[in-house]
């Protein structure tokens, strides 16, 4: 679970590069726009969450419908059971996927 985990902030911290690696940024050189072009772009934009107990999916919600967003949840294939979240037990499942 540690490498699925690992993996996922590897993704994560990627689509965080790329999105900010966009062209967003004027160029230095005049770019021609014909006067008959009236094409807007709309950005969307995407939360997704990760919520073992429901607290960080209720901040994302509220992310998303501030930034008009699609809310995505990532959801784990086993769920967590209140044993399993039990932090103060260093053999819970929640302690050990850290």
């Amino acid at each position: 679970m540690r490498k699925l985990t690992a993996k996922l902030f590897a993704i994560l911290g990627l689509c965080v590069f790329v999105s900010a690696c966009g062209t967003d940024t004027p160029s230095s050189e005049p770019q021609e726009t014909p006067e008959t072009e009236t094409e807007t772009t709309e950005e969307k934009v995407l939360v997704f969450c990760f919520s073992a107990t429901g607290t960080t999916k209720g901040v994302a919600e509220k992310i998303a419908a501030v930034e008009n967003a699609e809310l995505y949840e990532i959801k784990a294939a086993q769920e967590y059971s209140t044993a399993d979240l039990d932090w103060n037990d260093p053999k819970s499942r929640s302690t050990l996927e850290q």
